[in-house]
């Protein structure tokens, strides 16, 4: 086979295992080019998975989670949402369909195509667009999203010989793919009833690592659910007891480290060993992008913006996709540089499929701008997205128009707002409502209650320019020695 296809606006050179998009190849792994060529030749036909198993490993016994491990990261490279497909459409049961029509061209043609589809200028192109992005800020996670938006779009299995050698029931497999959704999810009944599938397997299979790793997620995104993380010290203990577990039998486990790191990080506040995890997850995963985007998340609470940002640049040399994540503004707007915050999160804006954190961050920016209309305007789109009827952001506009953006804060903090409107979640959020309303004292008594809580969204405090104000408040240099990243 290997010669090279066009479908959509992107060229795959089967040869050369590459995917372009717009001028931009990203490498791709042996695997799973092979499977990319498999559906570009499929003519939209449904391919079983015993034929791509065959086809992919004709020399080697494995099993079916060793091509779900190749379809996540084939869907990943080219952005596709397996919930809303454009490429590769599940059909439960049997197999996978490709959905987009392919044109192929042989050897001798590939390099016409290539010229074809050239851009004939690429300045202010951004490389990818997705439906959904799959990685996001930890922090951002409170903004954005309702799940741990950054962990992996798909419940993979772990990828060591030790989770190839499970053979399941067809029936597991299709629980496992519900409990797999679920944790994508932001519902806490789902969420309970993939840890139930999660334990029945391990009830039959003790030695399937990626259900332990299952429940370490659920238990993790329940906190989240529940309370914006302030639950995880319930949890903490029996996630890192999952983590270590899965670690014992394989000790190359990114994913067990990312999860080990982030308990020891936002449970733990233990950073000397969260550090230690991370150049772990990152040693053993160099490839996966969640492990740079959570780890530069780590040092921007630090006040290590220049390390975070070197670990940004090192993701995008990996791959220029990952410049449409919203995480390099986040490294402006800590480092006070708004300007250069706002112009990226508007190049995302405009290029790239809209999503709640590029208003967020808008709004932010603006804000310490001072551009109170550009802020109010992306307010109003986060009310909107929190669940607001009409009559409530109509009250508010009401609110604004009256006294402004500092009405429109006093209202939130007397109401004690509950919603996430791009300032995280009570406790924390109403220091910060206070804070923009212009009572300190108000956001110093929360502050302390966020800090008594072990909120994780405390930790940016001593480095988030919006608390700046505080400093030289009586009380605030005290609370600051609370927190271990200050």
């Amino acid at each position: 086979m290997t010669g090279q296809y066009q479908f959509s606006d992107k060229t795959f050179n089967a040869k050369q295992n590459t995917l372009s998009q717009n001028g931009y190849p990203q490498p791709l792994e042996q695997k799973v080019s092979q499977l990319l060529e498999l559906f570009c030749r499929s003519d939209g036909r449904v391919i079983r998975k015993s034929e791509l198993l065959e086809q992919l490993w004709p020399d080697r016994v494995v099993n079916e989670d060793s091509l779900s491990v190749a379809v996540s990261k084939l869907r990943k490279a080219l952005g596709d949402d397996r919930h809303q497909p454009i490429y590769i459409k599940t059909i439960s049961g049997v197999g996978y369909q490709w959905l987009p029509q392919t044109q192929c061209f042989d050897s001798e043609s590939a390099e016409d195509a290539n010229a074809q589809s050239e851009p004939v200028s690429q300045v202010n192109e951004s490389p990818s667009s997705v439906k959904r992005t799959s990685a996001v800020l930890l922090f951002l996670v409170a903004l954005v999203a309702p799940a741990w938006f950054w962990w992996p779009a798909e419940s993979t299995p772990v990828d060591s010989q030790k989770a190839e050698t499970v053979t399941l029931s067809e029936s597991f497999r299709q629980q496992l793919e519900v409990a797999g959704q679920a944790l994508e999810s932001n519902d806490g009944a789902q969420l309970k009833q993939a840890i139930v599938t999660y334990r029945n397997v391990l009830e039959r299979h003790p030695d399937y690592l990626p259900a332990y790793m299952g429940i370490a997620r659920a238990k993790f995104e329940l906190s989240h659910t529940q309370t914006s993380f302030a639950s995880l010290q319930l949890y903490k203990d029996e996630i890192r007891a999952l983590a270590e577990h899965v670690l014992e039998k394989d000790p190359e486990n990114d994913e067990a480290w990312l999860m080990l790191a982030t308990i020891r990080f936002l449970a733990d506040w233990d950073f000397e060993s969260a550090d230690s995890a991370y150049l772990n997850a990152l040693k053993y995963g160099p490839d996966e992008p969640t492990n740079y985007l959570t780890y530069s998340e780590f040092l921007i609470t630090q006040g290590k913006f220049e390390q975070a940002r070197e670990q940004l640049d090192r993701l995008r040399a990996i791959n220029p996709s990952y410049y449409r994540f919203v995480n390099m503004t986040f490294v402006h707007f800590m480092q006070r540089e708004y300007d250069l915050a706002m112009a990226e999160v508007q190049r995302l804006i405009n290029s790239e499929v809209d999503s709640r954190g590029h208003h967020v961050m808008a709004h932010r920016v603006a804000l310490m701008q001072g551009k109170e209309a550009t802020a109010f305007r992306k307010l109003k789109v986060l009310m909107a997205e929190a669940g607001f009827d009409e009559l409530r952001i109509k009250t508010v506009e009401r609110v604004y128009h009256e006294g402004g953006l500092t009405a429109v804060f006093r209202h939130f903090l007397e109401q004690e707002l509950p919603e996430n409107v791009g300032h995280y979640r009570p406790p924390l959020a109403l220091a910060r409502y206070a804070i923009l309303a212009g009572d300190k004292a108000a956001a110093l008594d929360w502050l302390r209650t966020a800090v008594a809580q072990k909120q994780s969204t405390v930790l940016l405090v001593p480095v988030d320019p919006l608390y700046q104000s505080l400093f030289g408040f009586p009380g605030f240099a005290e609370l600051l020695e609370q927190i271990p990243s200050a």
